[in-house]
């Protein structure tokens, strides 16, 4: 089955948005962490720990969608423009976040809750100029696109090896039989008849 960029582009933008948004919601876990409650910072490595699971199960979803084989390349290209369309929903409220949520102190704060109870005496004026650190918006929300489609390459390595280990047109053909089947397939698609 050719390459069908239509579906690939919408499938990307739909999942993109999927996985932004819950980089979003468990970005308020490490907002929360950091400003008050140290605990949430657990729950929001554990939400990022299952990011690649997330990106796995949309991979698998593609692959149903175009008839349940795709090439490793295929599946990677897939799994790294998802991550950059995530980027760039999370990137607006990392903007929003460091431009107006973010208290002036925001790096001192940081600091003084990673030191706490550590002895720092050897480290006080390397931490005085962190301290003293201003954070621009633009810069950090930039920063955060950039490591997030760098993650989104290496861990679509990966996901792309697992998702195209298997061909699965066969189970494909069996559901496209069940009834119902060939109106959710042409939600996806753009059938030029």
């Amino acid at each position: 089955m050719g390459e069908n960029k239509h579906l690939l582009w919408k499938s990307v933008a739909r999942f993109g948005l999927i996985m932004g948004l819950y980089w979003i919601f468990k970005y308020i876990f490490y907002i929360g962490g950091v400003l008050s409650q140290p605990w949430l910072i657990l729950a929001y490595m554990l939400l990022t720990f299952l990011v690649p699971f997330l990106a796995y199960a949309f991979s698998r979803t593609y692959k149903f969608l175009i008839g349940g084989k795709i090439s490793f390349f295929h599946a990677w290209q897939f799994g790294v423009l998802v991550y950059f369309f995530a980027a760039l929903t999370v990137s607006l409220f990392h903007y929003v976040f460091y431009r107006y949520m973010v208290p002036a102190d925001f790096m001192a704060v940081l600091i003084d809750k990673v030191t706490a109870g550590m002895d720092t005496s050897m480290y006080d004026d390397l931490l005085d100029t962190y301290r003293e650190i201003q954070i621009n918006p633009i810069r950090q929300t930039i920063q955060g696109i950039y490591g997030n489609i760098f993650y989104g390459v290496l861990f679509s390595l990966p996901v792309a090896l697992l998702v195209c280990w298997n061909d699965d047109s066969a189970k494909v053909n069996e559901l496209k039989k069940q009834p119902g089947f060939d109106e959710i397939l042409k939600e996806f698609e753009n059938k030029e008849e």
